[in-house]
């Protein structure tokens, strides 16, 4: 839902200027999306039970606040007091397992996290944002690295967005609002966040794209 009301906001960005109020409208929107989603997926079901309606709309927003804001800063840190002293470094291998889909088999870092902090349950998944992940991988300066390349990936991906919006129809608006999104994910979530939300499927769609126009 928060990803497709973003998609949303950067492809009318680039069609439209956007202005304080409606960007200010536009993420009030987003919140109340959210706060129903979070009501109608039952993650209130529990805690609702008696509540009045106005109670209810309170801590849903609050529960979307934690998700949304807290939840994966928390994790974060916690990667910090996980590793070394409870688990050894990963040396790339979540990364490895990501790209080669081996998740589906063994327990991902985002499971084992999940169970660090829940005394060992692994029905859940609580995955770390992607620096703190480099340093589950590689330590201090394996996150320092990667901070100092996502920076370059950034700027290149700024400059680049820029460049092709200078002539930009129907199809390079779609195609350059969901890349944007696809690399804002990689400092919010995982390292392979933006393999994970499909950026593989964006390219060979390109490329049919781009074939079928030269053919």
């Amino acid at each position: 839902g928060l990803s497709s009301m973003l998609f949303l906001l950067v492809a009318y960005s680039y069609v439209r200027p956007i202005t304080l109020k409606r960007s200010l409208d536009f993420v009030q929107a987003i919140v109340w999306l959210l706060i129903f989603q979070t009501i109608a997926l039952g993650r209130m079901s529990s805690a609702a039970s008696g509540e009045t309606l106005l109670n209810i709309l309170y801590m849903s927003f609050n529960r979307v606040v934690e998700r949304v804001i807290l939840t994966k800063g928390y994790v974060t840190q916690k990667v910090f007091e996980y590793i070394p002293k409870d688990a050894p470094f990963k040396n790339g291998k979540t990364v490895i397992n990501d790209l080669s889909g081996l998740n589906s088999n063994n327990l991902s870092f985002a499971q084992e996290m999940f169970a660090f902090l829940n005394n060992g349950a692994i029905n859940g998944t609580a995955g770390p944002q992607a620096f703190g992940e480099a340093y589950a991988n590689f330590g201090l300066l394996g996150m320092f690295v990667f901070a100092f390349f996502t920076g370059i990936v950034i700027q290149f991906s700024t400059r680049f967005t820029v460049k092709k919006l200078i002539i930009a129809d129907a199809f390079k608006i779609v195609f350059l609002a969901y890349f944007v999104i696809l690399i804002t994910k990689l400092s919010y979530s995982g390292i392979m966040s933006f393999k994970s939300n499909g950026i593989h499927i964006l390219l060979i769609l390109i490329g049919c794209f781009y074939m079928v126009r030269f053919i």
